[in-house]
């Protein structure tokens, strides 16, 4: 026997309205929660913020979609992401982190989304890695186009397995390793072509620095690699302990200066 349209739109009104109270009850009884908020325009050319949190449940991680906002002209984007984590009673307190798509509207230093909320008195923990001179070397490369074509024939004449450097992207989780892990497999051709252009770098020559950039790149490898462990469901604690029971080992291999591992 079909049902009519009223008894679908009243079936559909209860459960959204059962599964909002439950995450407002998972919210209140959490330990711990993340925020990840990501913008990006429609097909209306109206712009979109999702707002999804990670919620530490007993023995399980919980990921939920908190809401899909629609940002109308002219509306800070702290101010609709903090109303509505207030509309779902968020204790803030409990926030350890925040990730963003790294867009200058959510980590621009004056009207950004992560400024305004530390300035607005959210407890956020935004973290980013400064680049040292490391990526400055390959981005003052590849970032122009003379440089970039008189590498690669430099690349080209030492028979290189690869053609040039990678343009660091720092909206891309996986650009670090991968741009580190490019330069220490062209250290040596990087190192030619500095000479050559006569420009000065003064850390290709430090032993030091060498072996500090050597040591980024593996730790920076194993990152990328725990993060690609951690996409998909039921994925998260198990491999973030063993991440760092392998923190350990880098440690006790450090102390005792056994790289073994």
């Amino acid at each position: 026997m079909p049902l009519s349209r009223n008894t679908v739109k009243d079936r559909i009104s209860k459960m959204t309205k059962n599964v909002s109270e439950q995450l407002t009850k998972d919210i209140a009884s959490c330990k711990y929660f993340s925020i990840c908020v990501d913008g990006s325009m429609d097909r209306t050319l109206s712009a979109r913020i999702a707002i999804i949190v990670r919620l530490s449940l007993c023995d399980e991680i919980r990921e939920e979609l908190i809401n899909l906002v629609t940002l109308p002209e002219r509306t800070e984007i702290c101010k609709a992401v903090v109303n509505e984590l207030n509309v779902k009673n968020f204790d803030f307190s409990k926030e350890v982190s925040v990730t963003t798509d790294g867009a200058p509207s959510m980590v621009g230093r004056e009207a950004g989304f992560v400024s305004l909320a530390f300035s607005s008195g959210v407890s956020l923990h935004y973290k980013t890695g400064n680049f040292v001179s490391k990526i400055l070397v390959a981005n003052f490369i590849s970032a122009r186009p003379l440089k970039t074509r008189q590498f690669q024939n430099l690349m080209s004449e030492v028979n290189s397995i690869y053609k040039g450097l990678l343009m660091y992207n720092n909206i891309c989780w996986f650009s670090r390793g991968y741009i580190l892990q490019r330069i220490v497999e062209c250290f040596e051709e990087i190192h030619m072509f500095m000479m050559d252009e006569k420009l000065s770098c003064q850390e290709l020559y430090d032993v030091l620095w060498a072996c500090r950039l050597m040591f980024f790149t593996d730790f920076s490898q194993d990152l990328n690699d725990l993060n690609i462990k951690l996409q998909g469901l039921g994925k998260t604690i198990d491999l973030i302990r063993a991440f760092e029971i392998k923190l350990g080992v880098f440690i006790h291999g450090i102390n005792t200066g056994k790289f073994k591992y």
